[in-house]
């Protein structure tokens, strides 16, 4: 029997829970959804029935149609044309077959006439890439684009995606030329990414005011950066063998980076800045003062030569505060390994650097030389953190550190080793 003064609460759940959901609810649910999910649950409620006509946010990638047949894929680009209603500021979409994709152009139409803002694209690697139609030039509202594995030939009337801020570009053939032209018809671009894997035989000019964080990757003759004065990050990641070696003077790369103050290099990137075709040079002519975070990936320790050219590099950063190297396990069989590391280096100082990471490191010569010089190096070194190869290398390393064989410069540098 219920106390006396108090009366029973019931509480009683609406009949249609899902019907009742407010409809910003309902679209969060199904922008997090697969495609073919959210269009079934028109089956819930009457609520509910087309409601993912509206989402804003679509993506036919792998998981479509990694368990159909492409016809299933076509079908499923039918029904959005037909029935979706609203603005599709967000797309995504992973062609899976090399066959022509017969919807593209009433897709691309679609997004066109939804005010489509973000646009992700993969095409089928093929040996003859899909050619960009001339539409796609009119997806005006871009804010970010991203494409891979086709073909770009801008038409003479192109003016340009003047809202664009991120453009990432994946093995898309385009003359050097019209790519300097596309990227400055861009005037809020902010970061850019550009991965070539053919061969590029003339300069890419990049002019972008606003531009701050760009990433190359691949056979680029040269790159040019014109007024970038807010360039803050740049990767760079110049692959290609004797065609790249062949270029004189890649350090006007470096000496173009006046307000870069984080840098990331691949091995191959280090040597031409460093040494072009030619021997490796301790004394470079010139310096680049505002780098302050310094990552070098695949670096080859095989040799005493990357050693040197890492140390001629790190040299010319003089506000370097923090700096990481990946060491390579493979190696390039040289012939010029003859280099004093001690005598060539004997005066060199990294006055700022504070902090250290070196990942795969080995305990052998020429990976124990470059240790040993950082830390004898580093006047206010706070933390040098060391990942050894294998256990073996851990051991060396260990035995190297408790047993103080290096003269650490900095009386307060903490040593981290990892395996």
């Amino acid at each position: 029997m219920a106390p006396v003064g108090r009366k029973n609460c019931i509480r009683t759940l609406p009949l249609d829970i899902l019907g009742n959901l407010p409809d910003d609810v309902i679209d969060h649910i199904l922008i997090q959804m697969p495609l073919p999910d959210a269009v079934r649950t028109s089956i819930l409620s009457r609520k509910w029935r087309y409601t993912w006509c509206r989402i804003p946010q679509l993506t036919l990638d792998r998981t479509l149609w990694k368990m159909h047949q492409p016809a299933y894929f076509e079908n499923m680009i039918r029904h959005i044309l037909n029935h979706h209603r609203g603005p599709v500021k967000h797309f995504t979409l992973l062609i899976p077959y090399s066959e022509e994709f017969s919807y593209f152009i009433q897709l691309l139409g679609f997004l066109i006439e939804n005010g489509i803002e973000h646009l992700n694209i993969k095409f089928p690697y093929r040996k003859s890439p899909y050619k960009l139609t001339a539409l796609f030039f009119k997806c005006v509202l871009l804010r970010h684009l991203s494409l891979e594995d086709c073909s770009i030939n801008h038409p003479p009337a192109y003016t340009g995606f003047d809202r664009l801020l991120c453009l990432k570009l994946y093995n898309v053939a385009i003359e050097y030329t019209l790519f300097g032209t596309l990227i400055s018809q861009c005037p809020l671009l902010e970061q850019l990414v550009l991965l070539i894997s053919d061969n590029q035989s003339g300069v890419i000019f990049i002019d972008a005011p606003k531009l701050k964080s760009p990433d190359f990757t691949g056979r680029v003759w040269a790159i040019s950066l014109r007024n970038v004065p807010l360039l803050a990050q740049v990767s760079l990641a110049f692959r290609g063998g004797l065609v790249l070696e062949a270029i004189p003077d890649y350090t006007r790369v470096l000496e173009s980076l006046s307000a870069v103050e984080h840098l990331h290099l691949d091995n191959h990137s280090l040597k031409l800045m460093v040494a072009g075709a030619g021997d490796v040079s301790t004394n470079l002519p010139f310096r680049v003062g505002c780098i302050k975070i310094f990552y070098l990936s695949g670096l080859y320790l095989s040799e005493l030569y990357y050693v040197a050219c890492a140390l001629s590099l790190i040299k010319s950063f003089p506000c370097l505060e923090h700096m990481e190297i990946k060491v390579e396990s493979c190696c390039v069989p040289m012939a010029r390994d003859n280099i004093d590391l001690e005598a060539s280096f004997v005066e060199i100082t990294f006055i700022n650097l504070k902090k250290i990471v070196i990942r795969r490191l080995r305990g052998i010569s020429p990976h124990m030389q470059l240790l040993k010089l950082l830390v004898e190096k580093s006047p206010v070194l706070a933390k040098i953190t060391i990942e050894a190869l294998t256990n073996v290398d851990y051991e060396v390393l260990r035995s190297t550190i408790e047993n103080s064989e290096f003269r650490c410069a900095s009386p307060v540098a903490e040593f981290v080793l990892k395996y």
